[in-house]
């Protein structure tokens, strides 16, 4: 008399996760893996899920003990997953070693105070370590940061035109010292970008774009017109330009918002001024997480306080994600679809580089 094998554990967790009416990117969200891990698992593609792994799934789907044991007793059917192959680098400081077959709990932090730290090693350590000098002036992630830049700010000229009627009079400025109405109906919006010296390519083209989007949208209506007033804050190294076009920019009366600026660094010292004086940043370009999240202003030696003044309204906003995100979505192809085990990681220690490469170690 034959017996019928018992169910595979991707087998079961589909079962459940039907029974349940999820969807695989609601278990996901609900169990905090990431949907490839979920994929992976109910396919059976990957061998032997840890015990962590289960337990998050089993709460997830609110098993009973005696469900929550079958699937438990499914994934050990399958045995150990293979050991990892010769040569495959893993982190010392990282959790310990997961098996080559296994997805990892990756989890999304609950909270922002939880978010793993990156790792930084100082300039001369990393700057004896890797050649620089062979590292392409432009390589693709810049350009396509530039092109994401160049499509954000199509965007942002829209939401701005809009925002100045949300309030009643087209055009009422709410910063301290200016009167609500405005001298000839012409509303100005800003731009600040190095459109000189060596990131000149990729300032000049963005403030083209903010350019061609204004003129695009000059009549606003009700004898109102839109103009562009462009700023130039000579990118990275100078910390006095940037600085002093924000409070040009908040004395200028037909001044309703900002765009810009492409480095976050520039950002960070910019920030303060425009939040004291209630004047809307919008950066197309901006993705350092310590601009925006507390737990991490302090690692890149901001005071989140003075970026973010009690008491202010909200007034600065990025359209990229940031490198936290981006970082996360990196690991995660690198390791599900591209089944990398080992990955180089070279940054060129700005900010952008060295927060990117930090947290895609971590993920990853």
């Amino acid at each position: 008399m034959s017996t019928q094998p018992p169910l595979s554990f991707g087998v079961l967790l589909r079962r459940h996760r039907l029974a349940a009416g999820l969807t695989q990117e609601e278990l996901a969200e609900r169990a905090r893996l990431s949907r490839g891990a979920i994929d992976t698992l109910e396919r059976g593609t990957r061998q032997a899920p840890r015990k962590a792994t289960i337990a998050l799934l089993a709460e997830a789907l609110a098993l009973t003990a005696s469900e929550r044991a079958e699937l438990e007793t499914a994934a050990h059917q399958r045995g150990h997953a293979d050991p990892p192959a010769p040569g495959d680098v893993m982190r010392a400081s990282a959790t310990p070693p997961t098996p080559t077959g296994e997805p990892p709990a990756l989890r999304v932090p609950a909270s922002a105070d939880k978010i793993p730290m990156p790792e930084t090693r100082s300039s001369a350590e990393v700057s004896s370590a890797i050649p620089f000098q062979a590292i392409l002036p432009a390589p693709p992630r810049r350009r396509g940061k530039l092109i994401a830049g160049l499509v954000s700010v199509l965007v942002v000229v829209p939401l701005l035109g809009s925002a100045l009627f949300l309030t009643g009079e087209p055009g009422a400025s709410s910063r301290p010292g200016q009167s609500p109405s405005l001298h000839g109906g012409t509303l100005c919006l800003a731009t600040d970008f190095p459109t000189s010296g060596r990131s000149a390519w990729a300032g000049k083209p963005l403030e083209n774009a903010v350019n061609l989007a204004v003129t695009q949208n000059q009549n606003l209506g009700n004898g109102y017109t839109l103009k562009a007033i462009n700023y130039d804050d000579h990118g990275p190294n100078d910390y006095i330009a940037g600085p002093h076009n924000v409070q040009q920019m908040v004395q200028t009366r037909c001044v309703v918002g900002m765009v810009g600026p492409y480095n976050s660094d520039i950002a960070a010292l910019e920030m303060p001024i425009a939040a004291n004086a209630g004047l809307v940043m919008i950066s197309p370009t901006n993705t350092v997480p310590g601009l925006t999240l507390r737990p991490l202003a302090k690692f890149y030696g901001w005071d989140f306080d003075k970026l973010h003044p009690a008491g202010k309204p909200i007034n600065y906003f990025q359209i990229a994600p940031n490198d936290l995100a981006q970082s996360i979505v990196d690991a995660d192809f690198t390791f599900f679809d591209q089944v990398a085990r080992s990955a180089y990681v070279v940054n060129e220690l700005s900010p952008y580089g060295v927060g990117l490469a930090g947290f895609f170690s971590e993920r990853f």
